[in-house]
């Protein structure tokens, strides 16, 4: 996508400050991306699909002064010493597999403030603006690995806020699956003591990059996914039972069982149906009847009795 270029507002409160170029471009290009969420997501984040392979993504992050703060492959990834969130664990990306990339965009507002100081014209240490707002915004790029059955999540990000002038830190943080059940929320924090315009840029034109020309957010992918499912099938015999697998297995789940999982005798579902070869299509047929049943008895075992 093209970046988005923003129009610095002029500011005639003696209170107040004007944004700085690289901070507005920044907020502009959240905004942009979080413009994907849907307006009653109760969640503050959006993640948006990338459209180069991760091992691109993070060539091309490492040609740039923030990519620097991507650790190194014989790093140890893990809580060093561990304690009580144990157990020990030896992380190194030299040992799993960078398995997948992806932006991911947070956005908080807050009723906008500003700060008095010792002020004699005002009684509150804090002028308050009614009807405005401050913006708060995170762009992360993050990387996923698979290390021994691990789940490793290392991200690159910029975090700043409208509400103070030049405020766009660049930094980076590791999250592990093995520690998700104590209370844990990432280690591994660390970040660049105030990087240049011209850092701050490269990350914002890498991101509007690989984001591509029409951003989706995964959301959005799976819905044009389904209605390509749909459509493809649509006229066919397999038709009726496409949908029902959508509408009892769950849209999401219904869309790896039929395009994305590997069975060793008949490929994917999908492929299988669209084969022409009528024994693997009565078998393709047959083991998602199989994926329809077993999840149909799943729902009673698990649906409440009136």
């Amino acid at each position: 996508m093209e970046r988005p270029h923003a129009k610095i507002e002029k500011i005639d409160d003696e209170l107040d400050h004007e944004l700085t170029q690289v901070q507005a471009d920044f907020i502009a290009l959240a905004d942009e991306l979080l413009t994907h969420k849907k307006p009653d997501d109760p969640f503050s984040c959006i993640g948006i699909v990338v459209q180069d392979s991760p091992e691109r993504v993070l060539e091309r992050l490492g040609a740039t002064r923030i990519g620097s703060l991507v650790c190194a492959d014989d790093a140890q990834l893990a809580i060093p010493d561990a304690g009580e969130r144990g157990p020990w664990l030896d992380l190194r990306k030299q040992d799993g597999k960078l398995v997948d990339v992806s932006v991911l965009v947070w956005g908080w507002d807050h009723e906008k403030t500003r700060f008095v100081g010792d002020n004699p014209a005002y009684p509150n240490r804090y002028r308050d603006y009614p009807g405005e707002i401050d913006k708060t915004r995170q762009l992360d790029i993050n990387f996923g690995y698979n290390i021994g059955g691990v789940d490793v999540t290392e991200s690159v990000s910029l975090y700043g806020s409208t509400s103070s002038p030049g405020n766009v830190a660049a930094t980076r943080h590791l999250w592990a699956s093995a520690y998700a059940e104590t209370g844990y929320e990432g280690h591994g924090g660390d970040g660049i003591d105030e990087p240049s315009d011209a850092e701050l840029y490269e990350f914002l034109e890498l991101v509007a990059s690989i984001v591509g020309d029409t951003p989706e957010s995964f959301g959005e992918m799976k819905a044009r996914q389904l209605a390509e499912l749909r459509q493809e099938f649509e006229g066919t015999e397999y038709h009726d039972i496409i949908l029902e697998a959508i509408a009892v297995v769950r849209p999401n789940q219904a869309l790896y069982e039929i395009t994305k999982r590997e069975h060793e005798d008949i490929g994917t579902i999908a492929r299988a149906l669209k084969s022409g070869d009528k024994q693997l299509q009565q078998l393709a047929y047959e083991r998602l009847a199989k994926i329809i049943a077993w999840f149909k008895a799943l729902r009673a075992r698990t649906t409440p009795s009136e």
